[in-house]
């Protein structure tokens, strides 16, 4: 059977959520929840490595492990990250990764043999602010791997991407791009022939990048076709053929629908999310998964040959925040 495990928000970031939620996968796609697999405060985003499970707890500033094993978890270890709102995790061979939105950090730290996290190892720190009101100093908010030797961070408060070189467990920033001002880049996915897309929370552009292996270069860019005044956008997905990029919007409460093609973007549709606060996106072939916080349910959305989103149900999941596969992927 094929599972999903749910972050979300606990009672110490104003959540209803108890932890980490499994969830099952139906016949047609859609899902269903099954209980609460691991109680944790707040972990509202999740990395997989191997059969070990890492949660960022994201008032504390933490990140806690599990095994999981037969749709169980059981705790591991717990680690502090040293920073503050820790709102993204990853696994890079072995070292786990994170940024804090609120202290502006990205931290490092083995993930040992015996799957519980090693003490933090090193801690990255950037400068720099602008005019909105959400860029009073940097904000980390995500990593990606773009290849084995760098790591990108997105920073909405400085309005940049970082790039890093990543040896031996080690993270070394070696250069910035800067965004117009006002983007707020918040998520980072892989795009059709080895770029990159690269979402704005304030602006609302989804921005595609080509990677030579040493720089980023701009490519494209669209505004969603949901983006209103005022919205956070949220989160980035791509089709399984890679032919269309899906993008949340918080505050209207709708999803994107963007044409990938010959290296350009086009925005081309946006239709209601299923819910209240859409703050992550998840597709598994031809159904995306649209994790609603504040309306509490996961909405699952059919995906149509020419990119189409057509809504099929609304599972009740405690304030998620984030949606991971663990099998049958």
């Amino acid at each position: 059977m094929t599972q999903w495990l749910a972050g979300g928000y606990t009672a110490d970031m104003g959540g209803t959520a108890e932890g980490i939620s499994l969830l099952s996968e139906n016949a047609d796609g859609t899902l269903q929840l099954d209980r609460t697999a691991a109680m944790t405060d707040s972990p509202s985003y999740l990395a997989v490595a191997g059969d070990v499970v890492v949660a960022v707890a994201e008032k504390a500033g933490a990140v806690a492990t599990f095994r999981l094993q037969d749709g169980a978890l059981t705790p591991l270890g717990r680690e502090s990250v040293d920073g503050a709102a820790t709102c993204h995790v990853a696994v890079y061979d072995g070292t786990i990764v994170t940024a804090s939105y609120g202290s502006g950090t990205v931290s490092a730290q083995p993930l040992l043999a015996d799957g519980t996290p090693g003490p933090l190892a090193q801690r990255i720190e950037a400068e720099g602010s602008g005019p909105h009101e959400a860029r009073d100093g940097p904000h980390e908010h995500s990593t990606f791997r773009v290849d084995d030797g760098t790591v990108l961070s997105a920073d909405l408060g400085t309005d940049s991407v970082y790039l890093h070189s990543f040896r031996d467990g080690a993270l070394e920033r070696t250069a910035r791009l800067g965004f117009p001002g006002g983007t707020g880049p918040r998520d980072i996915e892989a795009a059709p022939g080895g770029g990159v897309l690269v979402l704005g929370e304030l602006s609302g552009e989804l921005f595609l990048l080509d990677w030579d292996g040493a720089s980023l270069e701009f490519r494209s860019s669209a505004r969603s076709a949901g983006h209103q005044e005022g919205d956070h956008d949220a989160a980035i997905a791509v089709s399984a053929d890679g032919r269309f990029a899906f993008t949340a919007q918080r505050g209207s409460n709708r999803v994107s629908v963007f044409r990938i093609e010959d290296g350009a973007l086009t925005a081309l549709r946006s239709v209601p999310s299923g819910g209240e606060w859409p703050r992550h996106l998840a597709v598994a072939g031809d159904r995306l998964h649209v994790s609603n916080e504040r309306s509490h349910g996961v909405a699952t959305f059919a995906i149509g040959a020419d990119g189409s989103l057509d809504l099929l149900s609304v599972t009740e999941v405690p304030s998620p925040t984030h949606l991971v596969r663990v099998t049958g992927s």
